[in-house]
């Protein structure tokens, strides 16, 4: 990777972008990350959550799912991109379930906490009012503690956590767990993991959930699930479409003409805009996010969509094997 970074360097290119699972194998980009060169290393990551919270909320709506009452199933939630879909999702669903595997369920519950000091620092600046998803649903449980806390950005989720625990005997909005069975009960289920093979069958899926949206690259969801599951909206994640006038094609991936990931998209942004508009390595946050967006926006680039006007279709070769 460094050597492929300093002939970049040489050639005068100004950004470079860490697709697939480049960025997971250096450290979210921190392993190649020099803040003194004018190179600008990017991860891909900020974008794609963007675009992958927005294909789902926008998937929901258009079902007629409440969401106020829907469950979402985050798999990989400790991750880069899971820990921030939490807090963006959250801004708009109440009920959350967190998945992560048991070496790493460690990271998931920090996420869970860390969402939790967000929202309160949310609850705290506003005193409760007008607040959609988690943070409406705890300002309507009157936590005064929190909703009067004046802490900023530097409140406790944990305390919260806490409250919320000792006032309904467990949280009941977000669940932390290792099992994968845990996702039979959640209307809409959103992949990030970096697992090689796919872990979403249908014994997993249960008959409740109706929306799908894998980020993970390679696919999550396995060819049988998609066969079996017709009533299921199967949305491929992080898609980017290019601003109108181009004629971009990508060979490997099936993706509808002018469409890229949004991780090559995040790359594209950068270099057209001609500034660091939010962090591009190590974690992501949630004003990155909002940051990537309103760049992205500004040059013509949006959701990924298919011809009939939704977020792209998940499209599997059912034919394909776990192991292939």
């Amino acid at each position: 990777m460094q050597r492929a970074l300093a002939r970049y360097r040489s050639e005068g290119t100004s950004v470079v972008g860490l697709g697939g699972l480049v960025s997971v194998i250096t450290r979210n980009g921190l392993s190649v990350y020099d803040p003194a060169d004018p190179m600008i290393v990017t991860t891909g990551n900020t974008y794609t959550t963007a675009l992958a919270a927005e294909a789902v909320v926008r998937t929901a709506i258009e079902k007629g799912l409440s969401l106020r009452d829907a469950r979402v199933g985050i798999v990989g939630a400790g991750g880069n991109i899971g820990s921030i879909l939490l807090q963006v999702l959250g801004r708009h669903f109440r009920h959350m379930t967190l998945v992560g595997r048991k070496q790493s369920i460690g990271r998931v519950e920090a996420a869970a906490l860390a969402n939790y000091g967000a929202v309160a620092a949310r609850l705290a600046r506003s005193g409760g009012e007008r607040e959609a998803g988690l943070a409406g649903a705890i300002a309507e449980a009157g936590l005064d503690a929190v909703t009067g806390n004046a802490g900023g950005d530097d409140c406790d989720g944990a305390q919260l956590r806490q409250q919320l625990i000792e006032r309904f005997g467990a949280d009941p909005f977000v669940t932390v767990t290792s099992e994968l069975s845990s996702l039979g009960d959640c209307d809409i289920v959103v992949s990030a993991s970096n697992a090689v093979a796919p872990i979403l069958t249908p014994d997993i899926v249960g008959p409740r959930t109706r929306i799908i949206c894998d980020v993970s690259v390679p696919s999550d969801v396995h060819p049988d699930l998609v066969a079996t599951r017709a009533d299921i909206a199967f949305i491929r994640g992080g898609v980017a479409r290019a601003p109108d006038g181009n004629a971009f094609h990508l060979d490997f991936i099936d993706l509808p003409p002018n469409h890229m990931l949004a991780c090559m998209a995040e790359t594209a942004i950068l270099a057209l805009s001609g500034e660091r508009a939010f962090n591009c390595v190590g974690d992501i946050d949630p004003a990155g996010v909002e940051a990537s967006q309103e760049v992205g926006r500004g040059l013509g680039f949006s959701l990924g969509y298919s011809s009939d006007a939704k977020p792209v279709p998940l499209e599997i070769d059912r034919k394909s094997t776990a192991a292939e």
